[in-house]
């Protein structure tokens, strides 16, 4: 039987006796509409997923240096091309996605790829929010099936 909590609106289903100050069970009619919830829900996990894997999965730079792609170590950069800068450096040390060091890359091309970095990650950042918000307003499971990563 499908059955809902009453204090997180979550559907289970469950082959065994529940506690009803908990769990209420659906009625037939509504089960479809919990189904569709359950799928809707585990749909906006699936693009959260999806997002934290691309930003997990390293970016090619134009100048070929594959670097992490995940909002802390594009901070993480930034701070240190901010403090090379601040130092007067005209060069940086880095270390890529594949820990192979990158030395004295030229203080320009840090910012080059600092810019790369954070347009890819704001593009995958958009995409995430954009299908997410059409997974939510999907009303039937066809245009859910449609919001893909």
């Amino acid at each position: 039987m499908l059955y809902k909590n009453i204090n997180t609106n979550e559907y289970h289903e469950f082959n065994c006796a529940v506690n009803p100050a908990i769990w209420v069970e659906v009625a037939q009619a509504d089960v479809s509409n919990a189904v569709f919830k359950i799928n809707q829900s585990a749909k906006i996990s699936e693009i959260k997923q999806s997002f934290a894997t691309a930003t997990k999965s390293g970016y090619t730079c134009t100048n070929g240096i594959i670097m992490d792609a995940d909002l802390t170590s594009i901070q993480t950069l930034k701070s240190g091309y901010d403090l090379a800068v601040k130092l007067g450096a005209t060069t940086m040390d880095i270390t890529d996605y594949n820990n192979i060091d990158h030395l004295a890359l030229p203080i320009a091309d840090v910012d080059t790829m600092l810019t790369e970095l954070g347009v890819n990650y704001n593009t995958l950042r958009v995409k995430k929010n954009t299908l997410k918000k059409q997974a939510e307003s999907a009303k039937t499971q066809a245009k859910l099936d449609l919001v893909v990563w």
